[in-house]
């Protein structure tokens, strides 16, 4: 698909994607290793594919993309491209290179070009988006008003600080955002925009500028005879590390993301939430807010441009929108810049390719196969917890059986000795038709109860929309871990909150 204007011509390609499960019929790679190393080859397969774009002659962007379709329960995967030139001729021919290069990808997803331009145009604008049905996920930009005054010949000031925190979660498993898009109610579209992008010595030399005056501010100035000492400024201390690891990590070639989701209907936020969790989850106890990506809602001002940033494969800055709270006009361009450039470890984590477990059911929509798959029967309902919370799910399993539920499994009651514990542990939870998670605060801290929880996720994968599996249960006041937000939690510490699990529960019968 092709487009003249005055300053050029612009031209889209596309190519269907899909993974290559082993055992299905499908000539992949890594089909002879377990799946651990299976998924650390393919992750290490996407970061090497990223990282051929780096010095593209081409200039091209390319926008991954991820379709639900409620009717069905599917997720439909696309890879976009588009290319400028001065001329038709030219940007003809760029086309046909990127086309054929999109339609390389790594050895464990298949692709298929797009037949025609009719194809490009569907992906290009698949959902009509609601109101209230759009959301961009971002870097998390933190400010804070100056806390010293500048000294002439002594020390600089700042009105206004600002910390752009780095993408952080590349390893982060993507199949609890792709089961959670197959169940939105609305047709929902995830969109990962990724345009390569050279540093240029102008951008560098802000760059180093901007690390130095943070390094100024967060540095104390000793008193002398005629004026007081001059204490640090808090914010640029946590900030100047930032400016620090960015100076490094933006050197020569880089990328400039936007992520963006976009739904028929009016968006869930927790779902905005799961995504920006999954893409760079928060570190417990970090600086600004831990870190994490945010999600953010553009006003209605910004809706046209956002849909328009999608639609053409562009990222044209929404101010409101990726500003954050910052004051109108506070933000430098190179701290602009910060809000959306990324090295190849945040680009990777950014755009992670279909990806489907050998013998789970399937949940991406290919041509040549049903879209889905029963699960086989599971009777058990495992009570998940961490180990502060022992008694506390000792006490609830107790409640639960003379209540009647029946399959329960609490590692302390139903290990058997001489077992190999996480392995048991694992198997009792693939057999489960409902997972309990206790949430207490101590599951932010390090322990095995967070790989259950990884585990369970794995296993939600498996379960038809509408299906009651995951059960957030709160024994105290405390915040909902981001990957569990999908799912509606229940408050055992509430009045009727004991009652509503047991009648959740009792929807999960088969």
């Amino acid at each position: 698909m092709r487009r003249s204007g005055p300053e050029g011509c612009w031209a889209w390609v596309g190519v269907r994607l899909a993974p290559i499960t082993p055992g299905a019929g499908s000539p992949g790679l890594y089909t002879d290793l377990g799946e651990p190393s299976r998924r650390a080859d393919a992750r290490t397969a996407e970061t090497a594919w990223v990282a051929a774009w780096r010095r593209s002659d081409e200039r091209p962007c390319f926008d991954l993309r991820y379709l639900s379709d409620p009717g069905s329960g599917s997720v439909s995967c696309a890879l976009l491209g588009r290319v400028f030139a001065p001329d038709d001729a030219t940007v003809t021919r760029a086309a046909a290179v990127l086309r054929e290069r999109l339609a390389r990808p790594p050895a464990h997803v298949a692709a298929r070009p797009f037949a025609d331009a009719a194809e490009v145009q569907r992906w290009l604008a698949p959902v009509e988006p609601h109101p209230d049905g759009l959301a961009e996920i971002r870097k998390r930009l933190t400010h804070s008003w100056g806390s010293r005054p500048g000294i002439p010949g002594a020390a600089p000031g700042r009105r206004i600080c600002f910390a752009v925190s780095a993408f952080a979660g590349g390893d982060s498993s993507w199949e609890a955002v792709w089961l959670a898009l197959a169940r939105q109610r609305y047709p929902t579209l995830i969109s990962l925009f990724v345009e390569p992008y050279p540093v240029a010595d102008i951008l560098h030399y802000a760059l180093s500028a901007l690390a130095r005056e943070y390094t100024a501010l967060a540095t104390e100035i000793p008193g002398t005879l005629y004026r007081a000492a001059v204490p640090a400024d808090a914010f640029a201390v946590e900030a100047q590390p930032l400016y620090a690891e960015a100076l490094r990590r933006y050197t020569d070639h880089a990328y400039r993301v936007r992520v963006s989701v976009a739904s028929a209907g009016p968006l869930d936020p927790a779902f905005g939430e799961l995504v920006a969790a999954t893409i760079s989850p928060p570190v417990r106890d970090g600086a600004f807010g831990g870190g994490g990506a945010v999600s953010r809602r553009p006003p209605p001002a910004e809706l046209g441009p956002a849909w328009a940033n999608i639609t053409a494969l562009r990222r044209g800055w929404l101010d409101a929108t990726y500003r954050q709270e910052a004051p109108p006009g506070s933000l430098d361009e190179p701290e602009r810049i910060l809000c959306d450039l990324a090295d190849v470890a945040e680009t990777a984590a950014v755009f992670r390719f279909p990806y489907e477990i050998a013998g789970r059911p399937w949940l991406f929509d290919l041509p040549e196969r049903p879209v889905s798959r029963p699960a086989p029967g599971r009777s058990v309902v495992f009570l998940c917890h961490a180990e502060a919370d022992r008694a506390v799910a000792a006490n609830l399993h107790a409640h639960l059986r003379s209540d009647g539920v029946d399959g329960l499994w609490l590692a302390a009651e139903d290990l058997g000795g001489g077992r190999e514990r996480e392995a048991t542990i694992r198997q009792a939870i693939e057999r489960s038709r409902a997972v309990v998670v206790c949430l207490s605060r101590a599951v932010y801290e390090r322990g095995a109860v967070n790989r259950h929880i990884a585990w369970a996720l794995e296993v939600a994968m498996e379960q038809p929309p509408d299906t009651v599996f995951m059960i957030p249960a709160r024994i105290e006041d405390c915040d909902i871990p981001h990957r569990l937000r999908t799912w509606q939690p229940v408050d055992l510490f509430t009045h009727d909150g004991y009652a509503r699990l047991v009648h959740a529960l009792g929807n999960t019968q088969r």
